[in-house]
């Protein structure tokens, strides 16, 4: 897990099918579009690569998704440094 002294943000990419069908977008043209945002996003943010708070927040993450019903397009989930988030403490 990201040290106290790390500030994470977590972040997923998510390109509404609606909004690209209206775009008369194809499935796998959507993939491609969502591919190349989260790359140009993680090209400006720093990821923060720590394999358990990766696979905790993936486990969270996928959850929230399953829980909203049928899923047509993969999730990725990511943990970045970012300095605006402020840390707070679990007491």
């Amino acid at each position: 897990m990201p040290t106290t002294n790390t500030h994470a943000l977590i972040f997923s990419l998510i390109i509404s099918p609606i909004f690209c069908s209206a775009c008369g977008m194809d499935a796998t043209e959507e993939r491609q579009l969502g591919a190349e945002a989260a790359a140009e996003v993680e090209r400006r943010v720093q990821v923060v690569r720590d394999a358990e708070g990766e696979q905790a927040l993936a486990t969270i993450g996928n959850a929230l998704v399953q829980a909203g019903g049928a899923v047509a397009y993969p999730y990725t989930f990511r943990i970045v440094r970012d300095s605006t988030v402020k840390e707070t403490p679990i007491r």
